[in-house]
């Protein structure tokens, strides 16, 4: 079950380790994996396979 709860997440894309604050919207299952639909700070929605994650923590929000 996905929370409203941002994550601190890191995952790779080619060689390269990407850090990001996201919100997770959806996963899935297709083509014999798991996917993460996620929502960047910048309002863009991303996907990713679940085995392409390094590390993940909740994420407080930023303070106002």
């Amino acid at each position: 079950m996905l929370r409203k709860i941002h994550l601190l997440l890191q995952y790779r894309v080619a060689l390269e380790v990407v850090t990001a604050r996201v919100l997770p919207l959806d996963v899935a299952t297709r083509q014999g994996a798991e996917w993460l639909k996620f929502q960047s700070e910048d309002g863009s929605v991303s996907e990713i396979r679940l085995d392409s994650i390094v590390a993940f923590e909740e994420s407080a929000r930023h303070p106002t």
